[in-house]
């Protein structure tokens, strides 16, 4: 069964920008947004990690691709991970033949329930007898400066597009096509850790769409290994 492209205005413009960077995303459909928790118990991922993703695919300014369909066929990995710069791989096949990947960096994650989310407010500090301490005397300029950086909005640290050659696009297609299930979802492992990465893969053609939000299981092998071994390319840290 094809899928069915919204193409609502209010979610993106006919190029697929977004309009809203956490609603809308990915499609309205409650039954894709729930994993088995620890417990055995049933969890809504909205609220983490999928709003949080959003935000982040809001600052890479990407498309939403479950809205509106782009010219030929998209994929795109998002990995999002608290020890590396959050990574946006693209790939894009256009007929006849021709295929571009993109590697995105942002400098910073972004503040967890989005972009429109107030920043947390600053801690209250005491001194030794119970009087606050004024907050423009609390701290070093060092410490301000670094305060003022860290409640900005991330921005691109690096933005490269390359084409793929026909051997590269013939090692990357299958791992792609292998990596998504038939149907959208999150997997059960999803919180079983919170000192990995996870990913966020998303596929695009004229006729469907598909997600799929997963625990990266070994940074060497597969999909995973393929695009951040590609990554060394722009110099950044998601190849440690």
């Amino acid at each position: 069964m094809a899928y069915i492209f919204p193409r609502n205005p209010a979610v993106s413009d006919a190029q697929g920008r977004p309009r809203d960077s956490l609603t809308f995303y990915l499609p309205a459909a409650d039954s894709l947004y729930y994993y088995t928790d620890e417990s055995n118990g049933r969890r809504d991922a909205r609220p983490w990690p999928l709003n949080h993703l959003g935000g982040e695919l809001y600052y890479f300014r990407a498309p939403v691709l479950a809205n509106v369909p782009q010219p030929g066929r998209t994929w795109r990995a998002l990995r999002d991970s608290g020890f590396d710069y959050t990574t946006l791989f693209t790939v894009r096949e256009l007929p006849p033949g021709r295929v571009w990947l993109r590697i995105q960096q942002l400098d910073r994650h972004s503040r967890i329930g989005g972009p429109n989310a107030a920043p947390p407010p600053p801690p209250v500090m005491r001194d030794a007898n119970g009087r606050v301490i004024r907050r423009d005397t609390s701290t070093t300029a060092e410490q301000r400066a670094y305060g003022a950086w860290i409640r900005q909005p991330p921005r691109l640290a690096c933005d490269t597009t390359f084409s793929l050659t026909d051997t590269e696009w013939r090692q990357l297609r299958p791992l792609l096509i292998g990596a998504l299930p038939s149907r959208s979802g999150v997997s059960a492992d999803i919180n079983d850790g919170f000192d990995g990465a996870v990913w966020l893969l998303e596929a695009q053609a004229p006729d469907q769409y598909r997600f799929w939000l997963h625990r990266e299981a070994n940074r060497t092998h597969g999909l995973a290994g393929w695009l951040l071994r590609q990554s060394s390319r722009v110099g950044g840290s998601t190849a440690k």
